[in-house]
C-alpha cells in the first residue's frame, strides 16, 4: 500500500466490485431456473389439412376496375352475395386479395370490408402477377 500524503491511499476498494459480481451471479442463477418453470402448451394437430377444401379463394381487384373471384367476373352489386355463397359451407374463412393497378387504398379497404361483412374471417394479400 502506497501513501500519497495526508492520509490518502492509492489502493482500490474491491468491496463494491465483489458485491456487484455476487448480485449478478445470483440474478443469472435465478433467471436460469425461471426459464424452465413455464410449460409450453401446443394446440393439438387438426384432423383435416388446410388444403382439404381445395382451391383457395382469390378476390382479384382488376386493373381496369371491377372484381373477379378465382377468374369469374362479379359485379360490384353482387360481390357480397357471391362471397357469402362461396363461404357458406367452408370451415376455413380465408380470402386472398390481389390488387391490380389503379386501385387506391380506400377502394381496397372497401372491398375487404365487403368480404368481411359476407363472412370472411381472415384476409391474405397476394402480390400482383
Amino acid at each position: 500500500m502506497r501513501t500519497l500524503g495526508r492520509g490518502h491511499e492509492s489502493e482500490i476498494n474491491v468491496t463494491p466490485l465483489i458485491d456487484v459480481l455476487l448480485t449478478l451471479i445470483v440474478m443469472f442463477i435465478v433467471a436460469f431456473q425461471i426459464r424452465f418453470v413455464h410449460d409450453i402448451h401446443v394446440p393439438p394437430p387438426t384432423s383435416h389439412p388446410a388444403t382439404a377444401q381445395g382451391k383457395p379463394i382469390v378476390l382479384d381487384l382488376k386493373a381496369g376496375g371491377g372484381y373477379a373471384i378465382n377468374g369469374e367476373v362479379v359485379s360490384p352489386l353482387r360481390l357480397v352475395d357471391r362471397i357469402r355463397e362461396i363461404y357458406l359451407g367452408r370451415p376455413d374463412k380465408l380470402l386472398y386479395v390481389r390488387v391490380g393497378d389503379g386501385w387506391n387504398y380506400a377502394s381496397v379497404i372497401d372491398a375487404v370490408d365487403r368480404a368481411k361483412s359476407a363472412g370472411v374471417e381472415e384476409i391474405g394479400y397476394v402480390p400482383p402477377k
